[in-house]
C-alpha cells in the first residue's frame, strides 16, 4: 500500500507535458517490472503459439516489400556492426563452416557451377576485384610477391570498381584487365583503369625494358 502511494505521489508531481520526463518515467516503470513482463509474454507465447505463428505468416505474405525495405535499411545503417558480427562468428565456427560448405558443394556440384557461371557473367567487375585482393592479401597467391609483398594494397570498393568498369567500357573489351597508372601505387579509384589485356601487357613489358640492368 505504501509503495502504491509513493508511486501515486511521483505521478502527481510529474510534468506530463514534458516528453523527456515522461520518457524517463516509462523507462523506470519498465525496468521495475522487467522480469514480470518477460514471464508474462513467455507464458502468452506458449499458450497462443499457433495463433501467433499464423498471424505472423499472414502479415509477412501481405508485407513482403515492406520487410525487404526494413531489412535493406537495417543492413545499410548497421553495416559495420554486421561485418564485425559475421567475422566474429566465422572465426569462432571456422571448421564447421568449411566442412558444411565442402559437403554442400559435393552434394550440389552442378548447381554451384551454374551459379558461379551466371555470377561471373552478371558481375564480371567483381571477379577483377577479387583477383586484385588475392594478389595483395593472400601470401599463397603466385603474384603476391609483386603486389602484397611490396606493400601494395587493394582499397577499391565494389561501387568504385563498377564505376571504373562502366567508365572504361570494359564490357566491350575482348579481355579486360585492371591497370594501375602508377605501378608503385595502391589499387585506388584515381590510380586505376580497365584496359585490353594486350595493351596492359605491352605497358608492363615496356617498363621492364626501361629498367637499368645494373
Amino acid at each position: 500500500m505504501l509503495l502504491f502511494l509513493s508511486k501515486q505521489k511521483r505521478r502527481n508531481k510529474m510534468n506530463w507535458t514534458d516528453p523527456e520526463e515522461v520518457k524517463e518515467y516509462k523507462k523506470k516503470y519498465y525496468l521495475e517490472r522487467k522480469e514480470y513482463y518477460k514471464e508474462y509474454w513467455k507464458r502468452y507465447r506458449e499458450k497462443h503459439k499457433d495463433k501467433i505463428d499464423k498471424k505472423h505468416k499472414e502479415w509477412c505474405q501481405d508485407n513482403k516489400e515492406k520487410i525487404k525495405g526494413i531489412r535493406k535499411n537495417y543492413r545499410h545503417k548497421k553495416k559495420e556492426k554486421i561485418k564485425k558480427r559475421t567475422k566474429k562468428y566465422y572465426l569462432e565456427h571456422k571448421e564447421e563452416i568449411n566442412e558444411h560448405s565442402k559437403k554442400y558443394y559435393q552434394e550440389h556440384k552442378e548447381h554451384c557451377k551454374e551459379y558461379n557461371k551466371k555470377y561471373k557473367q552478371n558481375t564480371p567487375w567483381l571477379l577483377s576485384l577479387q583477383r586484385a585482393k588475392q594478389r595483395c592479401n593472400n601470401p599463397n597467391n603466385n603474384s603476391y610477391k609483386y603486389y602484397g609483398g611490396k606493400g601494395i594494397k587493394c582499397l577499391l570498393t565494389t561501387k568504385e570498381i563498377k564505376f571504373l568498369w562502366d567508365r572504361d567500357n570494359a564490357s566491350e573489351m575482348n579481355q579486360s584487365s585492371i591497370h594501375r597508372k602508377n605501378s608503385d601505387g595502391n589499387y585506388i579509384i584515381d590510380n586505376c583503369e580497365f584496359l585490353e589485356h594486350k595493351e596492359h601487357m605491352k605497358i608492363h613489358n615496356n617498363k621492364k625494358r626501361d629498367l637499368p640492368t645494373y
